[in-house]
Parts: structure tokens; C-alpha cells; sequence
């Protein structure tokens, strides 16, 4: 038995304020004395996971 549906997927591109400003985005990377990594970013997740933005 088939089954059939639609699907709809959209994509924005954008990391910046817009309009006439630059498109930028930035992390920073500090590796402790321990070896832990920490990795900090003014992106957000919205659900496509965090590995992604990363």
C-alpha cells in the first residue's frame, strides 16, 4: 500500500542584523587547563540541533 502526502520545507539564510548591515556571525573557542573545551556563539538553536549551528 502507498501512502502520499506533501511535504513543505523552507530555508533562510541569515546570521546578522539584515537590511544594510553586514551578514556576520562568530564563536569562540577556549580550551581550559583541564582539556575541556568550552565553545561559546550568538547563534541560536531553532530545533535543527546544535551540531549543525556548530
Amino acid at each position: 500500500m502507498k501512502k502520499r502526502g506533501i511535504g513543505v520545507g523552507s530555508m533562510y539564510y541569515g546570521l546578522g542584523y539584515g537590511f544594510s548591515r553586514p551578514d556576520i556571525g562568530s564563536a569562540t573557542i577556549e580550551v581550559c587547563e583541564d582539556g575541556s573545551v568550552i565553545v561559546r556563539s550568538g547563534q541560536v538553536d531553532y530545533g535543527q540541533g546544535s551540531d549543525t549551528i556548530l
